[in-house]
């Protein structure tokens, strides 16, 4: 306020903030170049971040060139500079492609290789999409076969070893003819539970019959009622065991 012209107003503000400013913005967006990576964003994200940051710096470039050849071969010269620093900002999956990039002479345009990255991008998703597909029906697959031929090579227990009952007891396991209680006990049988014989615990067979089969009992009566009618006393001696026969028994 205290110039005496505008002319010198706007003199002294362009010197104290307008060259220092740009510098500052410079410096700024360099710093911003340096460290921007592709990381979680997409092809396009990144590349477009990068681009906005040229831009700006594009903004305080006010070098006016003599020559239209030093010109163009400085604009080709940046251009160069910058496709390297967006092909080493990309994520480790496009190094084939990067490479591809670099091998050529002489480099192609910016646009050009921006675009040529963002095909392979999208060839490289189709590509694991198809994969994991194709991955999700073999294991669909596989799963379905094994199901199968399991259904298939399933049988039922009852089948290998159908179920018996007796008629006469009740009980499962046996039949009629091997009936411990019309039979007997067989003269040669040893539990093959032999821990349960052990421990006291019979088995339904052992439980039922008792010491004595049934024919056994019929003759131990009759034995009793005839010492009873004859008025003799008599002892009766058992002889303990699987069998127990007429010579068994004494008076």
């Amino acid at each position: 306020m205290c110039y005496p012209t505008a002319q010198e107003l706007w003199d002294n503000v362009s010197q104290m903030y307008s060259d220092l400013g740009n510098q500052s913005q410079v410096f700024e967006l360099t710093l911003k170049l340096e460290e921007i990576r592709q990381g979680d964003d997409s092809v396009t994200k990144y590349f477009n971040s990068l681009k906005r940051l040229w831009q700006d710096l594009d903004i305080f470039n006010t070098y006016e060139w003599k020559s239209v050849d030093d010109c163009n071969h400085h604009k080709k010269t940046v251009e160069d500079s910058r496709i390297y620093k967006f092909l080493a900002g990309l994520n480790i999956e496009f190094d084939e492609v990067r490479g591809r990039i670099i091998g050529r002479l002489p480099l192609p345009s910016i646009g050009e290789v921006f675009a040529e990255v963002r095909r392979e991008k999208s060839r490289s998703s189709v590509m694991l999409k198809k994969k994991g597909t194709d991955e999700s029906i073999e294991i669909s697959s596989l799963i379905s076969d094994a199901a199968a031929n399991k259904a298939a090579n399933y049988q039922p227990r009852f089948d290998d070893k159908p179920r018996v009952w007796c008629d006469f007891c009740n009980k499962p396991r046996h039949t009629r003819e091997t009936c411990w209680k019309i039979h007997g006990k067989p003269v040669n049988w040893k539990s093959s539970k032999q821990g349960e014989k052990n421990r006291g615990f019979p088995t339904a067979n052992e439980a039922d019959s008792g010491p004595f089969n049934k024919e056994q009992i019929d003759q131990l009566l009759k034995l009793i009622k005839s010492n009873s009618s004859s008025g003799t006393p008599s002892v009766l001696l058992a002889q303990t065991g699987p069998e127990l026969g007429d010579d068994d028994w004494a008076c």
